[in-house]
This record gives structure tokens, C-alpha cells and sequence, in this order.
């Protein structure tokens, strides 16, 4: 099955017997982290394992392919794949103005799979920027009459928010990580 690369093996352990990082992802930040293994090929297909699941009602994940744009959702996912592949560093993507890392798993300079973790924001969630999000994804104008718009609204307010030196410190845990499954304790 697909928990039967080494890969994959290391983190399933590593992930279980490691708390802190655990602690941070599920208690402290809350948010959907994946495990992706495959690695610089792009072809090949990959496997999404989740080591955090946000507990909430619905993800905007869940919201875009409920109004129709999974096609730009994985078109943003691969770009931000290929930049990683590029660079060979992480990459924050931004989409509708909420933000996902995506974190190499390096060893060797060799890319054996990723953390991807979203989505989240960079500050306060306001009035605007529901308004425009929403318009971004359905086409139509923002009303509070909508019972859609209103769902919308629930879900994008319990998105988290990493601010200030937030970010920053979240994004050093995920690398840290990353470092821990490739078995690279010196970094990059």
C-alpha cells in the first residue's frame, strides 16, 4: 500500500513517538499538515497522508470544490510543487488570500516528499476580505442573505490566524520536521 515507502515508514514512526511536533499542529496551531511522498518527479503520483486534520466544519478546501474551482485549487497546489522542486526551499502560496506551505523533505539534495500545511492567515480576517474572496470564487456579490454566503463567512472565520513572528516559528517547525523525517539533522 502507500504507507510502504521508507519514506513513509520513518514518519509514520517518527510522527507518533515525536509530541512536540504533534502538540504544535494539533492543539497549538491547527492546522491540515500532509505528509506528500513523492519526490522530484512530478509524474509520479502522489500520495497524500494526513498527520492533522483541522477540527472544523468545513475547510476551504472543502469550499472551493464545493463552488466549482477545484481545477484552480490544483493548479495553485502544482505550481507551488514545481517552485518547491526549483528551489529546492519552502514555499508559502497564497490563494484567495489565505496562505499553505509547502516544505522538501531534503536528503542529499534530493527531494524524497513534502509537508504541506494550510491554510491559513496572515492577520485579522476582515469584513473585505470575506467580501472579495468570495467574489474571487463564486462570481457574485457578497450578501448576508445568501445561507451559502453566510456558511462561507462561519468557515473563513475559523481559519487560523499565524501572525506577527507566527509564521515565521511555524514555518521553522515544519523545516525542522522535514529535517527529522529525511533523517538530515544538520539541515540545509
Amino acid at each position: 500500500g502507500p504507507m510502504t515507502s521508507p519514506l513513509s515508514r520513518r514518519a509514520l514512526s517518527l510522527f507518533q513517538n515525536f509530541n512536540p511536533f504533534h502538540n504544535i499542529i494539533h492543539y497549538y496551531v491547527d492546522l491540515s499538515v500532509f505528509l506528500i511522498t513523492s519526490g522530484d518527479d512530478t509524474l509520479s503520483p502522489k500520495v497524500w497522508w494526513a498527520l492533522n486534520r483541522r477540527k472544523r466544519v468545513t475547510s476551504l478546501y472543502g469550499l472551493e470544490v464545493r463552488h466549482g474551482s477545484l481545477e484552480a485549487r490544483d493548479r495553485f497546489v502544482q505550481a507551488c510543487f514545481a517552485k518547491v522542486q526549483a528551489r529546492k526551499k519552502t514555499v508559502c502560496g497564497e490563494r484567495l488570500g489565505f496562505r499553505d506551505f509547502f516544505v522538501p523533505i531534503l536528503k542529499g539534495g534530493k527531494i524524497l516528499g513534502y509537508l504541506q500545511a494550510g491554510a491559513f492567515a496572515e492577520g485579522e480576517i476582515t469584513r473585505e476580505i470575506l467580501e472579495k474572496c468570495w467574489k474571487d470564487l463564486t462570481g457574485r456579490e457578497a450578501s448576508p442573505a445568501l445561507p451559502e454566503f453566510r456558511e462561507w463567512v462561519r468557515a473563513l472565520l475559523e481559519i487560523p490566524v499565524l501572525d506577527g513572528p507566527l509564521t515565521g516559528a511555524f514555518q521553522e517547525a515544519l523545516e525542522l520536521f522535514a529535517r527529522l523525517l529525511a533523517d538530515e539533522p544538520g539541515g540545509q
